[in-house]
């Protein structure tokens, strides 16, 4: 499958993204709630990690003993739970309904895998004893992070992703283009984010945000995640065409996006006390932006794109 003769080191430059920048108010949306039940010491543990065009989520949760994920369609959860695993992690789903992530059978080891059809597949970078997958596309490119770095699987070839001169890199999010979209340290430990295409880091930092975290990147190339302000607390945002919008879920305390389709629709968790849940928000409004690329996409028929992190 993979070949570590393949596996090589992608030396490119480094931009530093100069856009301009506006902040806008959230579109309307409404909000689905998803939840695995009370099962973190009587406490809900669940994240929605990430949701296809057909509105498929994945997602994981917290247990007394461990974790456990699953596919959410229609109200429906379905368990995805590797055999023999203490914890499993879904992070990433595509188009195809293939789900990636990791799992682990002690504390000290963590694997990657793929579940495809019913079918669970072992997925380990060679030479290392902890892989992370977070991120699949239509392609069935595969992107995630194995010791500092992180790594792109495509073709039946592993080549690393790692933001030049700085301490650790991790690939979280991959679209049908294959740009890819992550999180590095620098040498001061401060945290920021990059777009990775055509052979090109460019560094990602929120205006005023003491650090950056992009989880993912849709087919239009809008990106997405969390930041942390000057304040040190969380919010949430979508970058489209130099601006800016914040998601909250309502009265939430904070507020995480992990995943967008090509509908706008977005999922994430949010914390109520000390409860932590997964949702959806669905977009009853189309921000202006998007509703050009809507429309000029149907014309031209275009229409298309921690290391375990505890929410």
């Amino acid at each position: 499958m993979m070949n570590a003769n393949n596996a090589g080191a992608l030396f490119v430059c480094v931009l530093i993204a100069v856009i301009p920048v506006s902040y806008a108010q959230a579109a309307t949306y409404s909000f689905t709630n998803i939840s695995a039940g009370n099962t973190y010491y009587g406490r809900s543990q669940t994240g929605a990690m990430d949701i296809n065009s057909a509105g498929q989520v994945v997602g994981f949760y917290s247990t007394n003993v461990g974790a456990g994920s699953f596919v959410y369609n229609d109200g429906n959860l379905s368990p995805i739970n590797v055999p023999s695993a203490n914890e499993t992690y879904a992070y990433g789903i595509n188009d195809s309904g293939q789900v990636v992530g990791f799992y682990r059978n002690t504390p000290q080891s963590s694997h990657g895998f793929v579940y495809s059809g019913g079918s669970y597949n072992n997925f380990d970078l060679p030479g290392t004893a902890a892989t992370y997958a977070y991120g699949i596309n239509n392609s069935s490119q595969i992107v995630g992070q194995y010791g500092n770095q992180g790594f792109l699987f495509s073709n039946d070839s592993v080549s690393i992703i790692d933001v030049p001169g700085n301490l650790f890199t991790l690939a979280s999010g991959i679209n049908n283009a294959g740009q890819v979209v992550g999180y590095y340290q620098d040498a001061t430990y401060a945290g920021h984010s990059f777009l990775y295409s055509g052979g090109t880091y460019t560094s990602i930092d929120v205006p005023g945000a003491s650090s950056t975290w992009v989880q993912g990147i849709t087919n239009t190339g809008q990106y997405y995640g969390w930041y942390q302000d000057s304040a040190y607390a969380v919010r949430s945002f979508l970058y489209s065409g130099g601006t800016y919008t914040s998601i909250e879920v309502p009265s939430a305390g904070q507020t995480y996006i992990y995943g967008v389709n090509d509908i706008g629709q977005v999922v994430g968790s949010y914390s109520s006390g000390l409860n932590n849940f997964g949702y959806i928000a669905t977009p009853t409004t189309v921000p202006l932006s998007t509703a050009f690329w809507l429309f000029g996409s149907g014309l031209a028929g275009l229409f298309g794109l921690i290391r375990k992190r505890s929410y």
